[in-house]
């Protein structure tokens, strides 16, 4: 991700083939075609494509959320970036997850950490592993609206957040935890990548606290 591009995915999926009218069944295999990546929902990938999307806002607390279908590859902007790193702004919404309403902040690394200095400052790494991996088995990124780490990020906290696989929490702490499965399916061929991923937020001020790739199936 370049910050000096501004815009912002989010995306949330049908919870089911029947109940959601943007997230149809898969089209019949077609050799050659590219590697996209889909959410598993009830046991049935559903795709994550220009017709499936649903964008969340990219605001500063005093703007109300955006709408509209204008997608673009970037989760952060300039001023986000430097709102963020350079004012410490912690406070400052970068997207907006549905049902429920889950904000992720700039946040901050340390003192009861969260957001998206949280997550870059401890799961950067991994993140970006699993970006490359799933470009290494054939996915471009590109034809999904996604160009780093942190847009697959922001797809799997969202995707977590609205349509978990598995739903867990922290009554002491009040959180919630939810799991994802992420897979990458080339038509004509099947399965080439798939993983895992865990996002939490508060149950009380509705924060992203973190989001990252894992081997298990629940929290």
């Amino acid at each position: 991700m370049q910050p000096f591009k501004s815009a912002v995915l989010a995306v949330a999926i049908g919870a089911t083939l029947s109940m959601c009218p943007l997230a149809a069944r898969a089209e019949a295999p077609t050799p050659g075609a590219d590697v996209q990546m889909m959410v598993r929902v009830n046991g049935h990938d559903i795709p994550i494509d220009a017709a499936s999307l649903r964008h969340a806002s990219l605001h500063s607390p005093s703007e109300a959320p955006a709408g509209g279908d204008n997608s673009s590859q970037n989760l952060l902007g300039w001023d986000q970036w430097f709102g963020c790193f350079s004012l410490n702004h912690e406070d400052d919404i970068f997207a907006t997850y549905y049902t429920p309403s889950v904000d992720m902040h700039a946040g901050r690394e340390i003192n009861d950490s969260f957001g998206y200095k949280h997550i870059r400052a401890d799961k950067l790494g991994v993140w970006t592993d699993e970006y490359d991996s799933a470009v290494a088995a054939g996915w471009n990124p590109a034809l999904q609206n996604m160009e780093d780490w942190d847009d697959l990020m922001s797809v799997a906290a969202e995707t977590g957040i609205e349509y978990p696989n598995f739903q867990g929490g922290s009554a002491v702490n009040n959180t919630t935890c939810v799991n994802v499965n992420l897979d990458f399916v080339k038509p004509g061929v099947g399965l080439v990548y798939t993983f895992n991923a865990i996002a939490v937020y508060s149950n009380t001020n509705d924060r992203l606290i973190t989001a990252f790739p894992t081997t298990r199936t629940t929290c």
